[in-house]
């Protein structure tokens, strides 16, 4: 599980960010909301809707159903000890989470 999150981080990080993305929607906030409804088929999660956040410019967050996930390497380091579950919780089991979502919840961090 930890060589495919790894690989999954590493292929995003080499990735740009996709520019019009009609499936991306923000909050009021300005983070970036993604729903089942919009991906159909492909969507990863067991969870109808997640919402991107970031922490400290560098901590990849999802928030569904008023629960915290934490996404990536700098998330995952301090999740345990903030009692944090990672996104595999939600992810559907053999769907792989569309790189339009990886993207917008990496472009917070560099904001």
């Amino acid at each position: 599980m930890n060589r495919i999150y790894l690989i999954t981080l590493g292929f995003l990080l080499a990735c740009e960010a996709p520019q019009g993305n009609d499936k991306n929607k923000t909050t009021e906030s300005g983070n970036p909301t993604f729903k089942e409804e919009d991906f159909g088929e492909d969507w990863a999660f067991t969870v109808p809707e997640i919402e991107c956040f970031c922490e400290d410019r560098r901590k990849i967050y999802i928030k569904a159903n008023d629960k915290v996930y934490a996404v990536n390497g700098k998330a995952k380091a301090t999740a345990e000890a903030d009692d944090i579950p990672l996104f595999h919780e939600i992810q559907k089991d053999g769907v792989s989470i569309p790189n339009d979502i990886f993207q917008a919840c990496q472009n917070l961090c560099a904001e």
